[in-house]
């Protein structure tokens, strides 16, 4: 398979990109938002605070060309409660060339700014119909995130999460309680049930407020973001990474196309 992606320029540069054959993880560095600022002398150098009235926006699309891969129908287990419509995989969800469940964020270019704390508040991933719901989502650190067992009977939770040393393997039964994590760093976890194999779901942990995650559309917008250069990152679960430079002004809008293809 290959990736390939354009980026139009309200302030851009058009970045190259190679394609792969496995599920995208990020790509390279990023920044430490939490290490100091230090001047060309080497003297520590305050934080910039973000002033809301002068901020701009990244928009754009994530497009799809050509066929997608044919999504394979699931034989659902006999314990599974029944659906109205049949149950496909959902590794690759294209609509009118738009794809889906992209997660578009800033991956260099806030080491000088003061990053907003996360909220409090809940994310919810739900095993509702021998499926997981929503099948890609995303969080910030910092924020609980809660396994739930909506189903009638009992699933088995095997979660990857190595950089923020949650990994786990866990059964959960019918009306069992939520099993419970509080991601603090950057990573895509990874769940899967081993008692139902085509269960499958991803949440991306993000350390600052500047992500989107595509709909059906495949339409995305970052706001709120201080003027300055920024290096984007887009990352799918099974589509290599790809990377986008922007220029943004105060009240100004970026605009990036990525463009996938099989």
């Amino acid at each position: 398979m290959k990736a390939l992606h354009t980026v139009l320029l309200l302030g851009g540069l058009l970045v190259g990109c190679g394609g792969g054959e496995a599920a995208a993880e990020e790509d390279g560095e990023y920044e430490d938002l939490n290490a100091p600022v230090v001047d060309a002398g080497g003297q520590p150098v305050a934080k910039q605070s973000i002033d809301p009235a002068a901020t701009g926006t990244v928009r754009g699309t994530c497009v799809f060309e050509g066929e997608p891969p044919e999504l394979k129908e699931f034989g659902l287990a006999p314990e599974c409660p029944e659906h109205a419509e049949p149950v496909r995989q959902e590794h690759v969800l294209v609509k009118d060339g738009r794809l889906k469940d992209v997660l578009v964020s800033v991956k260099k270019g806030l080491a000088g700014w003061e990053i907003p704390p996360a909220a409090p508040g809940e994310h919810v991933l739900d095993q509702v119909g021998c499926v997981y719901t929503p099948h890609v989502s995303a969080m910030r650190a910092g924020q609980t995130l809660k396994v739930r067992n909506s189903d009638p009977l009992t699933h088995n939770v095997n979660i990857s999460a190595k950089r923020n040393n949650l990994s786990k393997n866990v059964t959960q039964g019918r009306g069992g309680d939520d099993h419970v994590m509080e991601p603090k760093r950057r990573e895509r976890i990874d769940f899967k049930c081993d008692i139902h194999p085509w269960m499958s779901a991803h949440v991306f942990v993000q350390e600052h407020p500047f992500y989107a995650l595509t709909g059906e559309d495949g339409a995305f917008e970052i706001a709120g973001l201080p003027p300055g250069e920024y290096e984007l990152e887009a990352l799918h679960s099974h589509y290599r990474s790809q990377k986008a430079k922007v220029t943004v002004t105060a009240g100004g809008v970026a605009e990036t196309t990525f463009t996938y293809s099989e």
